[in-house]
């Protein structure tokens, strides 16, 4: 499957993720527990999480991740991470993010990332372009998806009408 991202979009997301010594924002979180084999992957995982669950969400907003929404999920983690994380790894993502959609629900559940990648502009800014990626990538934007990414710029402190504008 061919990647959606324009190549700027993807190296400027892979530099954030790539720089080990940049902790996310965001607490560790404890769903990934014992996920990954290793230290440097563990790491991968937790500073990806965040903008991972945000693109599952606004992939969510018809009330569920497709399996086409979801294989090209695994296809942007691959890319943005430069495959740093294993098959298993994003399996575990994956889970653990249909877990908590199913239990917080999806408003809450946006509410909840936003507060974590609120804290970094560059985060909140690769966010939305990412989700802007995946959404026109089928071609077809519903109101669900652009209410949702319009909830994610404004929680994030990015502006709502400019997010919107990257959908073309």
């Amino acid at each position: 499957m061919r990647s959606p991202f324009d190549p700027a979009l993807t190296q400027r997301v892979r530099q954030l993720i790539a720089d080990k010594g940049r902790l996310s924002l965001a607490p560790e979180d404890s769903r990934f527990e014992g996920v990954c084999p290793t230290p440097e992957m563990a790491a991968v995982l937790n500073r990806v999480a965040p903008i991972a669950e945000a693109l599952y969400l606004v992939m969510s907003a018809d009330g569920v991740c497709s399996l086409d929404e979801r294989v090209a999920l695994r296809g942007a983690l691959r890319t943005i991470t430069d495959d740093d994380l294993s098959k298993p790894a994003i399996a575990a993502l994956l889970d653990r993010f249909d877990s908590s959609f199913e239990s917080e629900g999806l408003r809450e559940s946006m509410s909840r990332i936003a507060s974590q990648i609120a804290g970094d502009r560059d985060d909140a800014r690769a966010t939305l372009e990412l989700a802007t990626a995946l959404l026109v990538a089928d071609g077809d934007v519903s109101d669900d998806e652009r209410n949702l990414l319009q909830q994610l710029a404004e929680e994030t402190g990015q502006d709502p009408d400019a997010a919107l504008a990257l959908l073309g």
